[in-house]
């Protein structure tokens, strides 16, 4: 199967490491989609100060975090990318990464491998990858009856690929399910993203078929488990950290470096009182304002 052009992302093969080893128990598996990785890179290209503020929150994490080679794919999926391009828009990124985060990337070849060595036969092994996609992909019929009929980890891969949309997406709800059942406590995945991720994951919260699949007891063990943060979660972590040493113009000014057009459009779902929740768009004086004067106030997604 292929999921990436080797050849374009060769500048970042020093700072990502192609095996996978699970995280340690002080460790924090966290995945990222494309968007997260997209404003990451920017941050990292033209405000490298602040990116030590990013780099931070996933110290303090002692995060790992695992890319599937299909995220990596929609990073370089632009026509025109090349080796040049790709290297000025996303080395600096990886490279700041490494210095103190564990990169791992990983083919659906080896996420399906990880799912295997928990299992005592390839057959049941290969049956529970494949019900797991179906699970994975009950919202979109002509994919799942695909998957339903694939015989082997590549034609599965090539049924999850007939639709390009939310193809990223699939892979990582499929990476947290694999990783769960090797063992790993939780993992956090980072997105921004409504549709795809927070309603798919809302939705298979409530599947009791999908519970039972990873030995889950109920609905909120596995919100517990299968966590998700939003790129504004990282931005109100950061603030809250800073609440001592920035005042609110000076975090205004860091808002609108990292939170600006689109993203200020993004309806947040935010809680400021143990009884009151919304979900609205913010802009950022809103969001300091929020943070700054109102030690209850949290954002959820």
């Amino acid at each position: 199967m292929s999921e990436l052009n080797d050849s374009l992302i060769t500048s970042i093969n020093p700072f990502i490491d192609r095996r996978y080893v699970p995280p340690t128990s002080l460790q924090q598996a966290c995945l990222f989609d494309t968007m997260i990785l997209t404003r990451l890179a920017k941050i990292a290209r033209e405000h490298p100060e602040d990116m030590n503020l990013f780099i931070d929150e996933l110290v303090a994490i002692n995060a790992v975090l695992y890319i599937p080679e299909t995220i990596l794919a929609e990073t370089a999926g632009n026509q025109g990318m090349t080796m040049e391009r790709y290297r000025d828009l996303h080395q600096p990124l990886f490279e700041r990464l490494s210095e103190n985060v564990q990169v791992r990337v990983l083919s659906f070849e080896m996420i399906y491998d990880i799912l295997a060595t928990t299992m005592d036969q390839s057959a049941q092994a290969f049956l529970k990858f494949r019900l797991l996609n179906v699970h994975l992909n009950q919202t979109n019929k002509m994919i799942q009856h695909e998957v339903e009929r694939a015989a082997s980890p590549d034609e599965i891969f090539h049924a999850l690929s007939q639709q390009k949309k939310d193809l990223g997406e699939r892979i990582l709800h499929l990476l947290a399910f694999v990783l769960l059942e090797d063992g790993v406590p939780d993992v956090r995945l980072f997105s921004d993203e409504e549709k795809g991720v927070y309603n798919v994951r809302r939705l298979l919260s409530a599947d009791e078929k999908v519970l039972a699949l990873l030995h889950i007891q109920n609905q909120a063990s596995f919100l517990a488990t299968y966590q998700l943060e939003s790129f504004d979660c990282l931005l109100c972590s950061i603030l809250n950290k800073q609440l001592n040493v920035w005042d609110e113009e000076e975090m205004a000014v860091f808002l609108s470096k990292h939170r600006e057009g689109k993203h200020l459009h993004r309806k947040i779902r935010f809680s400021y009182s143990v009884r009151d929740v919304d979900q609205r768009q913010l802009d950022n004086q809103e969001l300091v304002r929020f943070v700054c004067r109102n030690e209850e106030f949290r954002i959820t997604f």
